[in-house]
Parts: structure tokens; sequence; C-alpha cells
């Protein structure tokens, strides 16, 4: 592991506090499944994206189907992804993680603004949606959402 990998690893270690040991455990399960997918791109000599979907707090979440455009329809989400992206409900309260695998930036590009114009269609407020590649943007998962969710 390079300079580099070891800097962007330390940095994006300090940047995740938690509250509780719930947010702690469920965070662990995030990157591990992020690193799940980086592994497997390695193996495959792929690229893997995160998208990282933050909402305003203020916006009502849950499953919809019965009141549209009120809260977050993860259906909604769900049916603008493909089958085998992994869409990873959020350990903080308005921040969804998407697993883009053997997507690269400009793919994953084409992702975001699905979900960008899905946002805008059923009102769910100012929505800031980032993007980070492996290898690109970072080798490990806590590197990845470094990336994606900091800079």
């Amino acid at each position: 592991m390079g300079l580099v990998a070891k800097n962007q690893e330390k940095k994006a270690r300090s940047i995740f506090r938690f509250e509780s040991r719930k947010e702690k455990r469920r965070h662990k399960s995030e990157l591990k499944l992020i690193e799940e997918e980086i592994n497997r791109s390695k193996r495959h000599n792929l690229n893997v994206s995160v998208l990282v979907v933050d909402l305003p707090r203020s916006t009502p979440q849950g499953i919809s189907k019965l009141v549209p455009g009120k809260v977050i329809s993860f259906h909604a989400v769900e049916s603008h992804i493909r089958s085998y992206d992994r869409l990873i409900i959020p350990y903080i309260k308005g921040r969804y993680y998407i697993i883009l695998p053997d997507t690269d930036k400009k793919e994953a590009n084409a992702v975001k603004q699905r979900i960008y114009e899905l946002s805008q269609r059923y009102n769910w407020g100012v929505t800031s949606i980032r993007i980070a590649t492996y290898p690109e943007d970072g080798e490990t998962s806590e590197a990845l959402l470094a990336k994606a969710i900091y800079e």
C-alpha cells in the first residue's frame, strides 16, 4: 500500500464519528459490503462506484407505495438502478449509499442523473449526490466513502 493510500485511509478513519455502538456496527457492515465489491473488482479487473445520496433530514423516509411523493420510496430508487446494484439504507438519517459494481465514473454519472431527476419529481428537497470510483478515487471502502462524502 502506497503512502497516498495510507493517508487516504487514515483520513477516512478520522472523519467517521458515531453516537452509538449500533451506528458503528451498522457502518462496519456497510464498509464490509463495499469492501466485498472492491475485492471482486480487483479479481476481475473492474471498476466499482459508490454513490452517496444526501437528503434533508426533514424529508420523511420509508417505504411507501400508498403515499408516493410524500416519503422517499425505496421502490422508486430501486427501479432506477440495476438489479445487481445495492441500495444501502442509512445509518445516518438522510444518507444512502448505492454500490454500483462494474461501473466507471461516466456510467455512475448517468445513474446519479436518474436519481437526481427522481428526487426532483418526488420533491425530496435539496439532494446532494456524490460519486467515488475504485480504483481512481481510493483503494479501500473507507477511502471511497471519505472521497464521496467529504470531497
